[in-house]
């Protein structure tokens, strides 16, 4: 979830690259995603929409709904 200054300058495609690309880890020769990067996620979001130019406010929250219900989830690392 974030503000207009996220999406007056990405679309939901490439924002979700961002989130993913800033959660992942390789952990035993596997991708996975890492729960506890998504403080910095949301950051990197942030910094991504600046980088690209938007002069507008910034909020955002990165939720994992993923991981609802996902006992390999409780590790805070889980294959996506």
């Amino acid at each position: 979830m974030s503000s207009d200054g996220v999406w007056d300058v990405m679309d939901n495609e490439e924002a979700a690259h961002v989130i993913i690309a800033s959660s992942c880890v390789m952990q035993d020769g596997k991708l996975k995603i890492d729960t506890r990067r998504f403080q910095w996620a949301a950051r990197n979001l942030i910094e991504h929409a600046k980088s690209c130019g938007s002069l507008d406010n910034f909020s955002a929250i990165v939720v994992d709904l993923k991981s609802c219900g996902n006992p390999s989830s409780k590790s805070g690392t889980y294959e996506p």
